[in-house]
């Protein structure tokens, strides 16, 4: 009987260690540009210790104009599509 006590308090024990991994794991980052939160279709992810953020949500809560050209897969952020570059 006493066996079955230490089994019992070890699987709790074990348990309780790999569940609150889990729950850190569910906590899901929170994006804020000037005191401001910013919120998009896209969640926020944590990879490897990186919060990767879709720029869009970044860019127009800093007030920046976006654009996507389809055809060439580019994101204008405040840039019109056809500027030149500088040398």
């Amino acid at each position: 009987m006493h066996r079955f006590v230490k089994m019992g308090l070890i699987g709790v024990a074990c348990m309780l260690i790999f569940s609150a991994g889990a729950f850190a794991a569910t906590i899901k980052p929170k994006v804020f540009v000037h005191s401001n939160q910013v919120t998009s279709g896209v969640e926020p992810k944590i990879i490897n210790g990186t919060v990767y953020v879709p720029i869009r949500a970044i860019s127009e809560g800093f007030g920046a104009d976006v654009k996507w050209d389809k055809k060439t897969k580019t994101v204008y952020v405040d840039s019109e599509p056809f500027f030149k570059k500088r040398i």
